[in-house]
């Protein structure tokens, strides 16, 4: 059973999903597609069914895997289904909540590095252990690898891969707009700061205003600036340098 679910949710389920992705859906090929599988299967499902084994069976992690006769060892091997249960759930969710997935990589690729060279440093292992490490080594190389390059364009990531990952982080224009016409609502000038160039993608991308570079600057009501007339402006209206176009900021 062991060796099964090691294969089934760290060599098949992630590769099988990249594959698929691409073929049924026409996504791109990429180090946030690769990151996005690993951390749900790999990071999510794997860690969250071993976490919840070693809550409940913690003999077995003890004894069968790591080699540890002792009751004592079984409270912290308790712990560490803990600690696996909430990076579990965080993978999970990633699925979900693409701006969660780069940071479940980047976890689960620290925690299976860090047991892995665990594993590597003990001087007599046993056949589980000795699958646990390769397997642990393997998943850290693949998510640290996607991890490090995932800002880069030679690992394929596109512009619409960065910004759903990044959607929930930054305001792009049509946000940065919606914010705008809150504060016009309350009789306040919004300002929208030029648009800092992407430095973490090395490809051109459309500009991403964080809020708290949106700055409010109270102003009289003039005629035909009201609150009563004001309208929703379509999304093109936004000027392409990031900044917003507020007829009552003239």
């Amino acid at each position: 059973m062991y060796y099964a679910i090691v294969c089934t949710f760290m060599l098949l389920l992630p590769w099988l999903s990249i594959a698929a992705e691409p073929l049924f859906f026409g996504a791109t090929l990429s180090a946030v597609l690769i990151a996005k599988w690993f951390a749900f299967w790999a990071v999510g499902w794997r860690l969250l069914l071993a976490g919840i084994k070693q809550v409940a069976q913690p003999q077995y992690t003890a004894r069968e895997i790591l080699g540890l006769k002792s009751d004592e060892s079984l409270i912290l091997v308790r712990e560490l289904g803990f600690a696996n249960v909430a990076t579990g759930l965080m993978g999970v969710f990633s699925l979900w909540l693409p701006s969660w997935q780069l940071a479940a990589a980047f976890s689960g690729g620290v925690f299976y590095g860090l047991a892995g060279l665990m594993h590597a440093l003990q001087d007599h292992r046993n056949r589980l252990e000795n699958v646990a490490m390769v397997s642990d080594l393997y998943v850290c190389a693949v998510l640290l690898g996607v991890h490090s390059c995932s800002g880069a364009a030679k690992c394929g990531l596109t512009n619409s891969s960065f910004n759903r990952a990044s959607s929930s982080m930054a305001l792009g224009p049509h946000k940065s707009h919606s914010y705008c016409r809150v504060a016009r609502r309350r009789q306040h000038r919004c300002v929208v700061p030029r648009a800092a160039p992407q430095r973490a993608v090395g490809i051109a991308t459309a500009p991403i205003i964080p809020p708290w570079r949106i700055r409010f600057v109270p102003m009289p009501e003039k005629a035909g600036c009201g609150p009563s007339t004001l309208t929703s402006l379509p999304p093109s209206s936004i000027l392409p340098r990031g900044f917003a176009a507020d007829p009552c900021s003239r």
